[in-house]
């Protein structure tokens, strides 16, 4: 993989506590680049979307528009404040064991990769089936369709 870049995406508005999120991304060309993140807050992306950037000027790289999907999909998972870390590893198991990944963005919040090859039914039971027995909160970020 060559060199990485800071693509920012502009969260105002949103009710979330930050105004901006960053993923990094690997440049195609001048204006498209691929997201190499899973996004913790940037509802409409995926890891692997190709977007549409502009610069601002600052320097800063944007993202303007979906190019193309990737065909994963991604959660949020809020665990208890209380929970600690390794607690949480062992609950993630099951949802690792489907082929997802995550990333942690703070104690209590990761965001959940679901690659398109993986059953999201399976993975939304096993989410739901955590959140009904106390084991954490979740939300969907951008489900992919296999048929949209």
């Amino acid at each position: 993989m060559g060199q990485t870049y800071k693509i920012y995406f502009d969260l105002s508005g949103t009710g979330w506590h930050t105004n901006t999120e960053s993923l990094n991304a690997e440049k195609i060309t001048d204006y498209t680049y691929r997201l190499l993140n899973t996004p913790f807050y940037a509802y409409e992306y995926n890891f692997g979307d190709i977007i549409e950037v502009i610069c601002s000027k600052e320097g800063l790289l944007f993202a303007t528009k979906m190019i193309k999907r990737s065909g994963h999909s991604t959660f949020r998972v809020f665990f208890s404040e209380k929970d600690e870390i390794k607690n949480m590893l062992v609950h993630l198991k099951p949802l690792l064991g489907t082929g997802c990944n995550y990333e942690h963005a703070t104690h209590s919040l990761f965001a959940i990769d679901v690659p398109p090859e993986t059953d999201l039914e399976k993975v939304i039971k096993i989410l739901k089936d955590g959140e009904a027995t106390g084991v954490w909160q979740y939300e969907e970020g951008y489900l992919h369709k296999k048929n949209a």
